[in-house]
């Protein structure tokens, strides 16, 4: 899966929750009238809870700023290039073993047969809209703030105003 997403500002882990669900739409796990509701705040207004995309596949290729202009010295570049090849000689070396593990498993595949009586557990979908919810930054920000508040009065610090 290939997308390509720009923007002004990300929120953390922004494009891995959105690459996350794209790829239960595009497995046919969620409806795609699923990314129309998790936008619209007042009908989701906090984030179901789910796995978000392992960051290995992402890759930030660009930034930029107004008015700002990048510099890039050659000599860095030569050196991360150098690095790069030798990390991909490193993943082609892994990525034949494991070619090579699968076609032997796949081999053994055909004689496998299950034990008698053994169970299967098969994980069932929940759809992200059925999900338990994260709370609220509010909700975080505030039990963390009065947590901290607690820990001052417990030590004698004098805190005026209210935790409520």
């Amino acid at each position: 899966m290939l997308f390509r997403v720009k923007g002004t500002a990300f929120l953390y882990h922004q494009v891995r929750c959105l690459a996350a669900v794209l790829r239960m739409v595009g497995e046919g796990t969620e409806d795609p009238g699923v990314v129309k509701s998790l936008l619209d705040v007042d009908k989701v207004p906090r984030k179901p809870q789910y796995m978000i995309a392992p960051e290995t596949p992402l890759l930030l290729s660009a930034s930029g700023y107004d008015g700002l202009t990048w510099y890039r010295p050659r000599h860095a570049l030569g050196a991360a290039m150098s690095k790069l090849s030798a990390k991909r000689q490193t993943l082609a070396a892994q990525a034949m073993l494991l070619k090579e593990m699968q076609e032997l498993m796949e081999d053994r595949m055909v004689e496998a047969t299950d034990a008698p009586g053994l169970k299967t557990k098969v994980g069932r979908h929940i759809p992200l809209l059925g999900r338990a919810c994260e709370p609220l930054i509010e909700e975080r920000t505030g039990k963390k703030w009065v947590e901290v508040m607690q820990a001052r009065n417990a030590h004698g610090v004098q805190v005026e105003g209210s935790v409520d």
